[in-house]
């Protein structure tokens, strides 16, 4: 249900009204409760920490909710610089332990000013993706 407010202006003497269409509040509010997905329960996190000539970058998972599930992870992380390209991946599974952040994996990755870094964390189910996180950052 929609409702017409009327606003008015003055222009050089004469009067301009204009109707503003509004839906109301609570209506609105309902509609994109039933339209939002669900709220993520997986928590899949990238760290990552300048130091010196190095970026240190971990991998981090927290649980939600009292399972103990085993999942499976791929931390990819490619640098591109003036000194070229490198790519490394690790991967591996662990076991989900509600409300505890885990450490998954720890690489360091030698950079300079410029370089580029992209960083991929999936974490799978069954072999089936269910959260994945991207981080992209340029050096300075």
């Amino acid at each position: 249900m929609q409702s017409a407010l009327p606003v008015v202006h003055w222009i050089g003497g004469g009067i301009i009204v204009v109707l503003v269409f509004f839906a109301a509040a609570t209506e609105d509010a309902e509609r994109q409760a039933r339209s939002a997905p669900a709220p993520d329960s997986t928590g899949a996190q990238i760290d990552l920490e300048r130091e010196g000539d190095a970026c240190s970058v971990r991998a981090l998972y927290t649980g939600e909710g009292a399972s103990a599930d085993t999942l499976s992870y791929e931390l990819t992380v490619r640098r591109r610089g003036a000194s070229g390209t490198t790519q490394t991946a690790q991967s591996g599974t662990f076991s989900v332990g509600p409300g505890r952040t885990d450490t998954l994996a720890t690489v360091r990755v030698s950079v300079q000013s410029g370089d580029q870094l992209r960083l991929r964390l999936t974490i799978r189910a069954e072999g089936a993706p269910i959260d994945t996180t991207d981080l992209e950052r340029t050096i300075s």
